[in-house]
């Protein structure tokens, strides 16, 4: 179903951007073409102008399988079922930026841009309770440990995203209420993750009666890939705009993961490590929806200033390798096909043109 998705979003892009090759030729006294939509772009002093932009960010990301595992309560009496706990490393919305910078290069109102994209999350869970028994260790590859009661466990997951951006495009009315922005181009950077998971077990089996199972997992990687979107803008009144923007990407991605596990007890310890890097194809989406303010000021009105807030979610398909990558070890199935991450949160943008 997914596909379907981004196959009408590749679609209606495409139909949007049909515009963007239109000939500015309308302050020139030739034809103009029967399919033009006038620029839309904000004026400056000369035909080249730029821009500096920056955004403040409030974003939590989501992800399945960065849990610790399943836990059960040992029931007292057999009429009831076991009643079970999932140890789910829960994210939380954390601060970031872009910044963008542009310029207006031609007198055909032509739009380039690179903009870079700063994110960084860590989330820790502690777990403490031994009356709980381990039905599953979701990071441990052996499951010979599952009788054994959980005395406590720790998990931390890491995220780092450094993405760029680098688009072409143009700004145009459709009317006098409408405008769009279309834009091609590149969509490239990295997304690293890290997820550690410490067990201690009180084992009822035999001595010692403590044993320890680490779980440290890595994941860098890269990706670059072509760029296609649409901003809209819908005016209320001559300076308030309702906006929504939406962009797909494309892009080619090479992960390098690590996976390392080691079992200790009081007199020995097994140790296990894994490399292994993999290269897909992925799709990801963007989507954004807001109000924004802009106006001109100044001498001439020659600057242009632009303040909006929205909400915005972003969506990379196929991120969690390093779940999939120890459940393939397991041989269980449960995340063998690596699941998205999704961002969602506050955007605040601000922009000035001159």
């Amino acid at each position: 179903m997914k596909y379907i998705y981004l196959l009408l979003t590749l679609c209606f892009l495409t139909f949007a951007n049909s515009s963007l090759f239109a000939e500015s030729t309308y302050d020139t006294g030739k034809t103009v073409p029967s399919g033009y939509n006038k620029n839309a772009r904000p004026t400056t002093p000369e035909q080249f102008g730029f821009y500096l932009g920056g955004s403040f960010t409030y974003w939590q990301p989501y992800e399945r399988g960065m849990d610790l595992g399943i836990v059960r309560y040992p029931d007292p009496t057999p009429v009831f079922p076991n009643e079970y706990d999932l140890l789910d490393v829960k994210s939380e919305f954390k601060p970031g930026f872009k910044v963008l910078i542009g310029c207006y290069p031609t007198d055909y109102d032509w739009d380039v841009s690179f903009g870079y994209t700063w994110y960084r999350m860590n989330k820790s869970l502690f777990f403490n309770n031994a009356d709980k028994i381990i039905d599953k260790l979701a990071w441990e590859p052996s499951e010979s440990l599952g009788q054994d009661a959980l005395a406590g466990s720790k998990g931390k997951w890491k995220l780092r995203m450094d993405m760029f951006d680098f688009l072409v495009g143009r700004i145009y009315s459709i009317g006098e209420k409408l405008t769009f922005k279309t834009h091609i181009g590149l969509k490239g950077g990295i997304i690293d993750q890290r997820f550690n998971a410490i067990y201690i077990m009180d084992n009822v089996a035999h001595a010692p009666p403590y044993i320890t199972v680490t779980s440290y997992n890595k994941s860098d990687s890269w990706i670059v890939g072509p760029k296609i979107g649409l901003d809209t803008y819908w005016h209320l009144t001559e300076d308030f705009h309702i906006f929504l923007n939406a962009a797909l990407n494309v892009c080619y991605q090479k992960y390098d993961l690590k996976h390392l596990y080691r079992q200790d007890d009081t007199y020995a310890y097994d140790f296990d490590y894994i490399k292994k890097d993999y290269k897909f194809v992925n799709p990801s989406i963007e989507a954004i929806i807001g109000l924004r303010y802009a106006s001109h000021f100044g001498c001439n009105d020659w600057f242009h200033f632009d303040l909006g807030a929205g909400y915005e979610i972003q969506n990379y398909w196929n991120q969690n390798e390093l779940r999939a990558y120890v459940s393939r070890l397991v041989d269980d199935g449960s995340y063998a096909s690596p699941s998205d991450l999704v961002l969602h949160g506050l955007t605040i943008n601000c922009s000035l043109g001159f």
